[in-house]
């Protein structure tokens, strides 16, 4: 409550709550890095974890704008839903940290980035756990949005590295989940679907696909931190030579990402400054990108 207290004392972050209307979805940070489900960073007592992750969701709940229908009980709160804007687009909020399994492949590897593993593959586990999991896809068969934004937590595509490696920590360590959301996309015929995460204190952009030399389904971009340290360009061009799917990336500059929707386009901006320690420093355009309106892929702009 203290920290959350600091944060909204901030006269720009109460400038912000006050200009636009507020879609939030939580990560790990809320309870603590890299949580998942019952299981804690260093796997201690899950019972004595639960307890503080009811203390967490209580207070993200206390200083969030939610509804009464986020109300938590205990451990356990509600968060994913899905937002019309009228015609225009729909948005599907995911929670991937409260009903995921445990992490995978612990066996061989005891950190975040692991070999791949049986486990790993397993199409029985699930990021976003069974329940929420079957809400997703009778949304994306159902929906009426013209765009379809799937708003959630990391970066969704593969980020293999050479090894090769996986982190255990998002959708590669879950990627029957990944594949499942893919095929519903395809099979609904669900239109304009457009992938936007965050997490990695990284801008990236880039595009979802099946199999590597099939076709586009839907594309993905990933806005970066506003103030904490991201990963050095010289890193973020190993990444994308491993993994020809992201076309973008840049992990060393600070910023957030702009999405601007009308029935033709998807115009998307990443926003930079040039030094996050000074209030008034100046903006740019990092890079754009747009998706047209019955178009699967992104391209630059």
């Amino acid at each position: 409550r203290v920290r959350y207290g600091a944060y909204k004392s901030d006269p720009k972050l109460q400038a912000a709550h006050a200009a636009a209307p507020w879609m939030v979805i939580w990560d790990d940070h809320e309870v603590e890095n890299d949580y998942g489900g019952d299981q804690s960073q260093d796997d201690v007592d899950p019972a004595l974890f639960l307890r503080r992750r009811a203390a967490a969701y209580q207070a993200y709940y206390e200083h969030m704008p939610l509804r009464r229908a986020a109300l938590p009980v205990g451990p356990q709160m509600q968060l994913y839903r899905a937002l019309t804007w009228g015609r225009l687009a729909e948005i599907q909020l995911l929670d991937d940290r409260q009903y995921r399994p445990h992490r995978t492949c612990q066996a061989q590897a005891n950190g975040k980035l692991i070999p791949d593993c049986d486990e790993r593959r397993d199409p029985t586990r699930s990021l976003l756990g069974p329940e929420q999991e079957a809400w997703l896809m009778e949304r994306l068969a159902s929906t009426q949005g013209h765009w379809n934004l799937l708003a959630q937590q990391t970066l969704m595509g593969e980020g293999v590295i050479p090894g090769p490696l996986w982190s255990n920590d998002g959708w590669d360590g879950y990627p029957a989940t990944r594949n499942r959301i893919l095929e519903q996309w395809r099979r609904a015929q669900v239109s304009n679907p457009v992938v936007l995460g965050g997490d990695i204190h990284t801008f990236v952009a880039g595009d979802l696909k099946l199999d590597p030399e099939g076709p586009v389904i839907a594309s993905e971009f990933v806005g970066g931190s506003i103030s904490s340290l991201g990963r050095s360009n010289a890193a973020m061009a190993l990444l994308q030579s491993a993994n020809p799917h992201l076309k973008f990336g840049d992990g060393e500059v600070r910023g957030y990402g702009l999405v601007d929707l009308t029935r033709e386009t998807c115009a998307v901006r990443f926003r930079a400054v040039e030094s996050a320690l000074v209030p008034q420093s100046p903006i740019r355009n990092l890079a754009a990108f747009v998706v047209e309106d019955g178009e699967r892929g992104l391209k630059p702009a």
